[in-house]
């Protein structure tokens, strides 16, 4: 059983991951990259819809 990263990312070009590990957790994070600085949000404001990738461990 592998654990997976759902990276979504929507047109204000946000990354939102949501990771999923084999206990059944559910983990939400909005990071925000802006001049190669990463900013981690909690809160979340829009719903990602442009793009869906999904990467195995």
């Amino acid at each position: 059983m592998h654990d997976f990263i759902g990276l979504l990312c929507n047109e204000h070009g946000r990354v939102w991951v949501v990771f999923t590990p084999s206990l059944g957790l559910l983990v939400y994070g909005c990071f925000i990259v802006y001049k190669k600085n990463v900013y981690r949000r909690t809160l979340i404001e829009d719903r990602p819809r442009l793009a869906v990738i999904f990467l195995a461990i």
